[in-house]
């Protein structure tokens, strides 16, 4: 499949994208909040829970896998890709390595991933995967993010870009800006605008081809520890005014990702942002982790009595963000 295909397909009306790209050390993390063991057989089993739910195909279009996740199969031996491939549901794959703070810019960080991209992207995609994701994280404060900080990250994700499109596989960019901090609404603005006009700077530079990314952003909040929460009109307002000035129109789609809100929050907000948008912009969905799954944890906790009705409360929310993606809540 050409990248730009790949895109569209992702963008569908209805549907958006599962992230179920938890490192081994955030899944260790989310399990144990609900006492639930943390072991590799047990993550394989949640995630059989996930997509094998029936149904799941209505509302989910993708659903980013870690390079754990996408060597694992079923109890009967098959592939989590051909599983989900089976369903009509893409594959792809978390290409990063996470973050580590740059040494005196502190708490900043940048991200790494780039050893062997070439070795691991082919392997990736005799696995299933069509699409790759790479995430740049963005603190908010004095002086942050620092121009240097942008660049640097800005660079990486245009470069990473240029390795997948190589290979045909679609480029997901996800700057970041995290809701971590005291920052207004208003701050988050100014700050995302920065990320984002120096990323398509980069990516411009580097001749990447706009038609074939899909852009994972996060949605213009303030920060959780502000003391101020903003409505879904304000966050939906604030957000395209950024977006419309500096996101160009030949991106296909952006799926926001969800960033530390809770369903209802995300939801919500994504509901005001499909309602405002002007026509002939982009496909804009949901690429949501935490909102779609932390009540799906709570449910489970790992025993298999509770599998099918943590599978329900899945299709539920999917069905929830199905919804808020076609600004029908």
């Amino acid at each position: 499949m050409d990248p730009e295909d790949i895109a569209k397909q992702i963008g569908h009306p209805q549907k958006g994208i599962l992230a179920a790209d938890w490192s081994v050390g955030t899944a260790t993390k989310k399990f144990e909040k609900f006492s639930i063991p943390t072991d590799g057989e047990t993550r394989r089993k949640y995630r059989q829970l996930l997509f094998t739910t029936e149904g799941l195909e209505n509302y989910i279009s993708a659903v980013i896998l870690h390079e754990e996740t996408i060597k694992q199969k079923t109890d009967d031996g098959v592939l989590f890709t051909e599983v989900l491939k089976e369903k009509g549901i893409l594959s792809g794959v978390r290409l990063d390595i996470g973050q580590e703070e740059l040494p005196g810019f502190s708490p900043e960080q940048i991200t790494f991933g780039l050893d062997n991209i070439r070795r691991r992207l082919l392997e990736y995609k005799n696995l299933g995967a069509v699409f790759a994701k790479w995430r740049a994280a963005y603190f908010i404060g004095d002086s942050k993010p620092a121009r240097e900080i942008i660049d640097a990250n800005s660079t990486l994700l245009a470069i990473y870009s240029l390795f997948c499109l190589e290979v045909d596989i679609l480029p997901i960019i996800e700057p970041d800006v995290l809701m971590d901090g005291s920052h207004s609404l208003e701050q988050c603005a100014v700050k995302t605008e920065e990320v984002l006009t120096r990323l398509f700077q980069k990516l411009s530079d580097f001749k990447v081809d706009r038609k074939k990314i899909l852009l994972k952003p996060s949605m213009v909040l303030p920060g959780k520890e502000s003391g101020s929460k903003s409505i879904p009109s304000d966050v939906a307002s604030a957000t395209l005014s950024v977006f419309e000035k500096v996101v160009p129109v030949d991106v296909p789609t952006i799926a926001f990702l969800s960033g530390g809100q809770t369903l209802e929050e995300a939801s919500a907000n994504l509901n005001e942002i499909e309602k405002m948008l002007k026509p002939g912009l982009w496909q804009v969905t949901f690429s949501f982790a935490r909102a779609l799954q932390e009540t799906v944890l709570e449910m489970w906790r790992g025993h298999d009595e509770n599998w099918k009705m943590s599978q329900e409360k899945l299709l539920e929310n999917a069905r929830l963000c199905s919804l808020a993606r076609q600004g029908k809540l």
